[in-house]
């Protein structure tokens, strides 16, 4: 028996309005409330009513490959499970979507899954690349033919044709003028990012850095510290350095962690004492948010980094329209405990 939007509706313990809401993107929902209802429509393996066995009957099918990273983070999780929720939809357009899912920022892992891709046949190519010559040299290679479009990390220079996500260097100056304002007079700020070979967390760390200076000659910037995205090594962090530094009041992550700072915040009882930034709405955030541990979070759209790169795909396979544009940013919010 197929799944209904009745039964979506019960496991999630919302009104079928909502389930439809969340499913076509249509009307306001929470983000959160649509994400965590298309995970589970996914689960359930809810087919949309028309695309069951559509695409046998298509003589011409195309493919597009998505090759994701780090998705053992929880944001790049959802991005993950929000594309899966998308490849029902194409079916109906004889477009197959294929992915290739990589842990961490493997540059290995990510070039062998580029090329399973191509021996599959591809006929497009969504990427978070990673920031290396033969990642890069790989892309300009295969983009003569296969058009390549960018999501969430962004590689120029690459022979890509487009990139969708956010101004990470702006991202960051938003949240160094969001640290200026609330960080007491004198405070010294930790700063944490993910990896170096990625652009984003790069470019984040460069806003921050460039616009806090500008603003606040007081406050001294600690020394960068490098997490991995891993929780366990950023509440080993953030614990070493609270510990050793007494003074520090405020703390930046351009990555993911987050939960493990909140961890060792909350463990030496410094609630009240940090101001932490960071990104990325997500559950886990969102719960540190409520409970005082976060002071802001900038998010930046995983349902438009989902499903814009396979649109724009889309479009050239099938109708031969290339992009009007080369960057679709997408939008930063900004999130306190007073607007979620």
């Amino acid at each position: 028996m197929s799944v209904t939007q009745e039964d979506i509706a019960k496991k999630a313990g919302v009104s079928r309005g909502t389930v439809y809401r969340a499913l076509n993107a249509r009307g306001r929902i929470d983000p959160v409330t649509a994400q965590r209802i298309r995970k589970i429509a996914a689960e359930m393996g809810y087919v949309r009513t028309g695309t069951s066995g559509i695409f046998a009957k298509i003589r011409n099918p195309k493919k597009i490959g998505v090759v994701i990273q780090s998705v053992e983070t929880v944001f790049m999780k959802d991005i993950l499970e929000m594309i899966r929720f998308k490849t029902k939809d194409y079916i109906i357009y004889g477009v197959e979507i294929l992915i290739k899912p990589i842990t961490q920022l493997d540059v290995n892992q990510q070039i062998q899954a580029i090329n399973d891709l191509l021996a599959e046949g591809i006929d497009g190519l969504a990427l978070t690349p990673i920031e290396d010559d033969r990642v890069a040299d790989l892309i300009e290679t295969i983009s003569e033919k296969v058009p390549v479009v960018t999501f969430n990390t962004d590689l120029v220079g690459c022979g890509r044709l487009a990139y969708v996500g956010q101004d990470n260097y702006k991202s960051g100056r938003t949240a160094a003028g969001l640290m200026n304002m609330i960080l007491p007079t004198d405070g010294q700020v930790l700063v944490v990012t993910g990896y170096i070979n990625n652009s984003s967390h790069q470019s984040r760390i460069e806003g921050f850095i460039s616009e806090f200076s500008a603003l606040n000659s007081e406050s001294k910037i600690l020394p960068i510290e490098r997490c991995n995205d891993s929780n366990e090594v950023a509440y080993q962090i953030v614990l070493n350095r609270l510990k050793e530094f007494p003074n520090i009041k405020g703390i930046y992550f351009s990555a993911s962690g987050q939960n493990g700072a909140c961890k060792a915040i909350d463990k030496l009882g410094l609630k009240e004492e940090i101001r932490f930034i960071c990104h990325d709405k997500t559950e886990e955030n969102l719960e540190n948010l409520s409970a005082g541990l976060i002071d802001f979070i900038l998010d930046q759209d995983a349902e438009e980094q989902a499903i814009r790169p396979l649109q724009i795909l889309h479009d050239i396979l099938s109708n031969d329209e290339k992009p009007k544009k080369e960057f679709f940013w997408t939008h930063t919010g900004i999130f306190c405990s007073y607007n979620i």
